[in-house]
């Protein structure tokens, strides 16, 4: 789509399909991480380890609660968020 646009006499094309910023695409997957005690916290994973499963994610959400990204606790469960 292009539109015309007058200005101060002078007709000028803007191609407006090439003024849009691509986004380049996340390559990595966020997952909700569930404590025994209610409380939710994210992460993010890469796209291959989230391929491996929700048990690989959790052992992941164990070194990140070791590295101090994540709060401490028992995690239930982790689920992958779209």
């Amino acid at each position: 789509m292009r539109l015309f646009l007058a200005q101060q006499g002078n007709a000028h094309m803007i191609d407006t399909l090439r003024t849009r910023r691509l986004r380049t695409p996340d390559t990595k997957v966020m997952f909700s991480v569930f404590y025994t005690d209610g409380r939710t916290a994210y992460m993010r994973v890469d796209r291959e380890a989230a391929m491996h499963g929700n048990l690989f994610v959790m052992s992941l959400g164990r070194e990140e609660q070791q590295r101090g990204t994540i709060p401490a606790g028992a995690i239930a469960r982790v689920k992958r968020v779209h």
